[in-house]
């Protein structure tokens, strides 16, 4: 029979095991050095049994503090014989992972870029007809003009059509930032929160793959020019998207007051180039 117990104290739970009359010792049955079936000695067996639940449990984590302290230190290797940790680990990993997408992101603005050309040049020729049409010439109207003069409203239609062809213009170019966005932003974030990461842990003083010297900068150069070069792409993106929104036809005296840069391609050879030789460092093993 068992009888739970509660310490009003330290809380712990006992539990105390009352044994049948068949378990007892015998009255005056000799102690010294004997046992019971219960493996008790003989004369303390009728004692009741007191077990700790919270003993348990302390002598558990003691077992498993004993245990972590044994087993050796969980490392991380990166080739030439240096050993580094985790933290060090998770930035290669995460280069790594920007090295398998910088590619398709750069080829994917490369196409971005050309397609916004497109619509900045097409935007920029059917500008200068709106200005040519709303603007005499220094010496007066011209030929067009006249001509335009000779038929009442003519000039009013002409502009409102070219003026709704750049409108549509405009609308195309935001939809394909959109677009860029929708399909590319995330891995572009990406890539620049590992290139941060690990040039924060290179900062710190993390131990990496190649020794010290002049190519041990070439790494933390190609890591620089990389995250640069993505800033600046997204901020060709951005710029563009705001001169498509700020975009104005005809200034105040009838000038031309304000249209969008196209964007400028990238380099992907060399991009890829300084992502390789960060790769070095970020995919090394160290020999068996």
């Amino acid at each position: 029979m068992t009888l739970p117990l509660q310490e009003s104290t330290t809380g712990a739970t006992l539990s105390v095991e009352l044994l049948p009359p068949s378990r007892l010792a015998p009255t005056g049955a000799p102690s010294a050095g004997l046992a019971d079936a219960g493996g008790y000695p003989a004369g303390l067996s009728a004692l009741p049994r007191v077990t700790s639940e919270n003993g348990q449990k302390a002598a558990q984590k003691d077992r498993g503090k004993k245990a972590a302290k044994a087993a050796p230190p969980r490392r991380h290797h990166f080739g030439l014989g240096i050993a580094i940790g985790s933290s060090e680990a998770a930035a290669a990993t995460g280069v790594r992972a920007a090295g398998r997408q910088l590619e398709a992101v750069l080829a994917a603005f490369n196409s971005f870029a050309e397609e916004a050309g497109t619509l900045t040049r097409a935007i920029q020729i059917v500008a200068g007809k709106v200005r040519l049409v709303a603007t005499p010439g220094p010496s007066g109207p011209g030929p067009v003009h006249r001509a335009l003069d000779e038929h009442p409203g003519a000039t009013e239609q002409l502009l409102f059509r070219l003026i709704g062809r750049l409108e549509r213009f405009s609308e195309d170019g935001l939809a394909l930032v959109i677009k860029f966005d929708r399909q590319h932003l995330s891995s572009i974030t990406s890539c620049q929160g590992a290139l941060r990461l690990w040039l924060l842990r290179r900062d710190v003083g993390a131990p990496q793959a190649l020794p010290a010297g002049e190519r041990d900068q070439k790494p933390l150069i190609a890591a620089r020019r990389l995250q640069e070069l993505l800033e600046a792409l997204q901020a060709q993106v951005q710029s563009w998207k705001l001169g498509l929104a700020s975009c104005r036809y005809l200034g105040g005296s009838g000038g031309l007051l304000r249209l969008p840069d196209a964007p400028e391609k990238v380099d992907v050879e060399q991009a890829l180039d300084r992502m390789r030789v960060l790769l070095e460092v970020c995919t090394a093993r160290m020999p068996s």
